[in-house]
């Protein structure tokens, strides 16, 4: 079980989604030096991660949303994935998506940035997510979608996408967003969405120069 797969400098590219189902993986590049590709037609998700502790870092996942018709960068589908350092960028859908599914699914997500996506960049419809200064920018929905409990924004930032900078879905509750900045979505800063006895802390966001201003946001 386990394993680390240290990557070196380059451009390397991907056809076909590999399926992560061990348990400690860890795929190590060098900064963003390290670029993974889509090719062409590829369709995939670039990573689909299955099993308990994988680590993914250090290196640039290039969409290239131009040549697909569907895709996203990572398929958060094990507990207890670590994202570090990655630059995730022009995926066809999502920048990581983590699907609502039987059993845990917890994730942690530190100095990532997820931009460009087709869609929504980041779209978590699992508990117990945390992001320390992470950056959602210029992406087709949201910046970030928030459909679970128990999630936090540390620090993070949100703007210039075509949605709101955060959206705090229907299902979400006990969300915290703590300080980062959420400017110039073309809908909100941060929307809240209705949902009966949810819980959400807002301390210290940056909220300001979003296009819409209405009920249940936070706008400057």
């Amino acid at each position: 079980i386990g394993g680390r797969l240290v990557v070196t400098e380059g451009n390397f590219y991907f056809a076909a989604s590999p399926v992560i189902s061990k348990d400690r993986v860890e795929i190590l590049g060098k900064g963003h030096s390290t670029t993974f590709n889509m090719a062409n037609n590829a369709n995939v998700d670039m990573f689909t991660v299955t099993g308990m502790y994988v680590r993914i870092a250090h290196a640039r996942l290039l969409g290239n949303k131009a040549s697909q018709t569907t895709g996203s960068g990572i398929s958060a589908g094990g507990d207890r994935l670590y994202l570090e350092d990655l630059e995730v960028d022009s995926f066809k859908v999502n920048a990581v998506k983590c699907p609502s599914a039987a059993g845990n699914h917890r994730g942690y997500a530190r100095y990532c940035v997820f931009s460009n996506s087709g869609s929504t960049a980041v779209d978590i419809d699992e508990d117990d997510w945390v992001f320390d200064f992470c950056e959602a920018s210029s992406n087709a929905g949201y910046g970030f979608d928030l459909n679970a409990t128990n999630i936090s924004l540390n620090h993070c930032g949100s703007d210039t996408n075509s949605w709101s900078g955060v959206y705090l879905g229907a299902n979400a509750a006990s969300c915290r967003i703590k300080g980062g900045v959420y400017n110039d979505n073309q809908q909100h800063g941060i929307v809240i969405a209705q949902r009966a006895n949810s819980r959400h802390v807002i301390d210290g966001a940056w909220v300001m120069d979003n296009s819409v201003q209405t009920v249940n946001t936070f706008d400057g």
